[in-house]
């Protein structure tokens, strides 16, 4: 399976190439503060911005065409849905190394689109 499914990305902006681009800039700026709203929220016991942070990546992660790993910060925001933590750090663990590949992935698509 693809990491990104570049159909669903390039539908999302309605077929712009340089719109996604954009689109994928934006994402590389907030993902590591997400990332990192996640760790803390963790840390804290924080659930508001556990889901805040889990449900903006996820749909970050979903109009990308990154299915895999948006369902996995899916799965992180249900938790909360669920009133529970446990599993929240294997889950964080996992989002911590699906994303460096989608990076890659997005970085690879910004090179060849210039």
């Amino acid at each position: 399976m693809a990491l990104i499914d570049w159909s669903a990305a390039l539908e999302m902006t309605g077929g712009d190439q340089a719109l996604l681009v954009e689109v994928i800039g934006v994402f590389q700026q907030e993902t590591p503060t997400l990332m990192a709203s996640i760790r803390q929220a963790l840390g804290t016991g924080d659930m508001k911005l556990l889901h805040r942070a889990a449900h903006t990546l996820k749909n970050s992660l979903w109009s990308l065409g990154a299915t895999e790993s948006g369902n996995t910060a899916y799965a992180l925001e249900q938790l909360v849905h669920d009133g529970t933590l446990d599993g929240a750090e294997q889950l964080c663990a996992s989002l911590e190394s699906q994303l460096p590949p989608v990076y890659q992935e997005l970085d690879r698509y910004v090179q060849e689109s210039r």
